[in-house]
């Protein structure tokens, strides 16, 4: 499968390494802010001290107002405290929030994924059960200006559900190519005897068979195109266009396209276009 290493994108590099470039070893990729975590911490402590003192003095300045008989307390004091601590409740949710975020992580054994990310508990997943990888980057340009590149996979299994991975995940690249690692070479060989066997192969709107190329983009866009009509295919700006013998062009994003390194691999050497 040399064909497959060091595709490239506009947007962004996708690889395809085997296994032993990793090595068996379990691997945990965590959030980016967890060598921060300890600051937070102390950061909410403090933050939070801060608001149990404003609030306190809030409460004995509001008493003093309307409780004691000689009514010293300035009024114009108290919204000014109550804001203040509206503003401490507020900072100290996001550290909270973040604080949270600092135990999201993914971990890469050799039987297959433990994960803990947003929105879910710990899970675990095997390999045979990872059925589709779709990897979107996004590089945003403005004249000379270039943002980081921003990734995002959703690794799909049997039962439907897509485990979505983002740049909070640090060394994200690294970790969907030691995935995909483990992912592609079965994937490949099940593709391939469905190839013979007569069968179509989706990748989510291409459909390969062995005489046509599918493309679906709804109702009224949607095409069959022989092989020998199909001149290239080529990955620019984030985007895979197919290129046909008539000057003719169909273009897809590649984020929509899962396992886009297979689709690529069974058309350049399955069916030698």
């Amino acid at each position: 499968m040399e064909s497959m290493v060091n595709q490239h994108t506009q947007a962004g590099k996708v690889s395809f390494f085997s296994s032993s470039d990793f090595g068996a070893a379990a691997s945990i990729y965590r959030n980016r802010l967890y060598p921060w975590r300890r600051a937070l911490a102390f950061l909410m402590i403090w933050m939070l001290s801060v608001l149990l003192v404003a609030g306190f003095t809030l409460g004995y300045l509001i008493s003093q107002e309307y409780f004691s008989p000689f009514r010293a307390v300035d009024p114009r004091i108290i919204p000014l405290l109550a804001l203040i601590s509206a503003a401490t409740l507020v900072f100290w949710l996001i550290l909270l929030l973040r604080y949270r975020q600092t135990s999201d992580f993914l971990e890469i054994t050799p039987h297959g994924l433990h994960f803990h990310l947003p929105g879910s508990r710990s899970k675990s997943t095997k390999w045979n059960e990872i059925e589709a990888i779709a990897v979107d980057v996004v590089e945003t340009r403005f004249l000379w200006f270039h943002s980081r590149e921003r990734w995002q996979a959703s690794v799909y299994i049997r039962q439907g559900q897509a485990i979505v991975l983002n740049s909070r995940i640090e060394r994200l690249p690294e970790a969907i190519s030691r995935i995909k690692a483990a992912v592609f070479p079965r994937l490949l060989n099940t593709y391939r005897q469905e190839l013979s066997a007569g069968a179509q192969i989706k990748f989510g709107p291409l459909v390969v068979e062995p005489e046509h190329l599918q493309i679906n983009q709804g109702r009224l866009r949607n095409w069959t195109i022989p092989w020998n009509q199909v001149a290239t295919l080529k990955i620019e700006n984030g985007r895979l266009h197919i290129l046909l013998a008539r000057g003719k062009k169909h273009s897809l994003p590649v984020k929509l396209i899962p396992n886009l390194e297979l689709f690529l691999e069974i058309v350049k050497q399955d069916l030698r276009l």
